[in-house]
């Protein structure tokens, strides 16, 4: 597992943004950048450098499933891994991530042994 890839993290709530990095953190990755919302995002993914996205679900404006799709059309941005974090537990959204291209899914809270465990399936 490399951890300096470059893992964008889009989360809207300040608390769960902190969260989650601090846990990144402590499973050893050391490049983070944030995002609170999904525009900020995506203009952040057109600058480039970004490998890994990790996005939460609910989010105003443009949410985590418009910002997957968004990714996912453009040709510059598509092979980018990209994995939802979210408190919704329903495999119906499950299956709508996966089918719309996200190669996982994170319930939160997450924790520092499942991120490590999760990104590490995902090279």
């Amino acid at each position: 597992m490399d951890f300096k890839k470059k893992i964008l993290v889009v989360e809207d709530s300040q608390f769960q943004r902190a969260i989650c990095v601090s846990q990144l953190k402590q499973a050893g990755f050391e490049n983070i950048e944030v995002a609170e919302d999904g525009n900020v995002a995506y203009s952040r993914l057109e600058e480039g450098e970004i490998d890994l996205v990790l996005c939460d679900w609910e989010m105003p404006e443009l949410n985590g499933i418009q910002l997957l799709r968004k990714v996912k059309k453009n040709p510059t941005l598509q092979n980018i891994p990209f994995v939802m974090l979210t408190s919704l537990k329903d495999d119906e959204h499950f299956q709508k991530a996966i089918s719309e291209g996200a190669q996982d899914y994170i319930i939160k809270p997450g924790n520092p042994e499942l991120f490590k465990e999760k990104l590490e399936k995902i090279g």
